[in-house]
């Protein structure tokens, strides 16, 4: 995991983040318009994100907050077809690679169903019961990652947030890899699609814009 967010930086993204959560609908709106419009006839695209979310810390520790802030490539899209084209084509090289899998599985791999509502924006998503919205991504790199401590104003280690969590959480936080078994269509791989809070974005640069929180 690279290091490279200054505790400045850290500082001014944690703003950022709490200023939002103040009104999140708001948020939300003005997130889904400016990310709806900036990936408008934008099939696929390879896009910059820099997003924070709150770690859940144990209830012994739920005064601390502590913020993940991260600075990663990802590939969102505005078309179905063209997004889970790639997205399979992605599984595919990924699962060729791992032993464990049958070759006939990775060849008929197909790409389930999400759990969310796709907007007229594929990438923009809306949970089937809160209503939430939130970006749908491929996760291709994490440039800089660091744990912000807002209420030492600190940078943690890993292993130092972890003495925040519970056990299992603890466990996942520091477990490497990202291998997992699509029980659907029984491939391993280690392509990595994530749902972002859209009041979680502080930053996305697309298709030559950038939309700023």
């Amino acid at each position: 995991m690279l290091n490279t967010i200054s505790l400045q930086q850290a500082q001014s993204h944690a703003a950022f983040f709490n200023a939002q959560q103040v009104d999140v609908p708001t948020v939300q709106a003005k997130a889904e318009q400016e990310i709806t419009d900036m990936l408008a006839g934008a099939g696929f695209t390879f896009a910059n994100i820099t997003q924070v979310t709150q770690v859940a810390c144990a209830a012994a520790h739920s005064h601390i907050q502590i913020l993940k802030i991260s600075n990663c490539n990802i590939s969102i899209a505005n078309s179905l077809k063209e997004f889970t084209s790639i997205y399979r084509n992605a599984v595919q090289r990924s699962a060729a690679k791992i032993a464990e899998n049958d070759p006939q599985d990775v060849a008929n791999y197909v790409v389930s169903d999400t759990y969310y509502f796709h907007t007229n924006c594929y990438s923009v998503v809306e949970h089937k019961t809160n209503g939430n919205k939130y970006l749908y991504a491929i996760y291709n790199k994490v440039l800089a990652s660091v744990y912000y401590c807002a209420s030492t104003n600190t940078i943690l280690t890993p292993q130092q947030v972890a003495n925040y969590l519970t056990p299992s959480a603890a466990k996942k936080m520091l477990s490497e890899g990202n291998v997992v078994h699509n029980i659907t269509n029984d491939v391993y791989h280690d392509v990595v699609v994530r749902t972002v809070s859209l009041q979680n974005i502080v930053q996305l640069n697309a298709c030559k814009q950038q939309y700023i929180a």
